[in-house]
């Protein structure tokens, strides 16, 4: 159960971090609007999950012993660059084998593998010492919490667009403030 909370807090707060870092709240804002169309959703998730597992099947690939001398400089670009090679695969096959499935679903493959990089999941595999089967399980589990935030985070972001908060609050800040809370709520329930 320790380990459910864990992933989820650290979904919530990896959203807060990608955020931070992308202009725009790109991420969570199109997180959001492919929560509100179902099929959207759904396949957020699976690529979500699709990349997480790339992700952490490569780093077991690329250890930190590669790169003895700029190891921490190094190994994090070598693990960026196999999601953004991951992502410009499927694009590809995608977009030669599935070109309708693409148009309808596009708009997610790529806020999907920039959560791979956001949410540091082959630094997860090493600090936990997952195997191979455990790290495509930890991806489903990433996959499956994402589609959980996403249903939980939905309703309350609408929420947070009420007239009756201060114009300054309204909307995205307001659900960042949120997600804030959960992650913290989240956090002290781990201890």
């Amino acid at each position: 159960m320790t380990l459910l909370l864990q992933i989820l807090w650290t979904l919530l707060a990896a959203m807060t971090v990608e955020n931070l870092l992308l202009p725009g709240t790109l991420g969570f804002s199109r997180m959001l609007r492919a929560a509100r169309k179902p099929e959207h959703r759904a396949w957020y998730a699976i690529f979500v999950g699709i990349f997480s597992a790339i992700s952490l099947e490569l780093s077991l690939l690329i250890p930190p012993q590669l790169f003895p001398a700029y190891a921490n400089v190094l190994r994090p670009l070598c693990l960026a660059l196999c999601a953004a090679a991951a992502y410009l695969t499927a694009s590809f096959a995608l977009r030669r084998l599935l070109p309708g499935f693409l148009r309808r679903h596009g708009s997610v493959l790529a806020p999907a593998a920039i959560n791979t990089v956001v949410l540091a999941l082959p630094y997860a595999r090493q600090t936990l010492a997952l195997d191979a089967i455990q790290g495509l399980a930890y991806a489903a589990g990433t996959a499956l919490m994402f589609y959980l935030a996403s249903l939980v985070l939905t309703p309350a972001y609408e929420r947070c667009r009420s007239q009756s908060a201060p114009d300054c609050f309204r909307g995205l800040p307001a659900a960042l403030l949120t997600i804030a809370v959960l992650s913290m709520a989240f956090l002290g329930f781990t201890g």
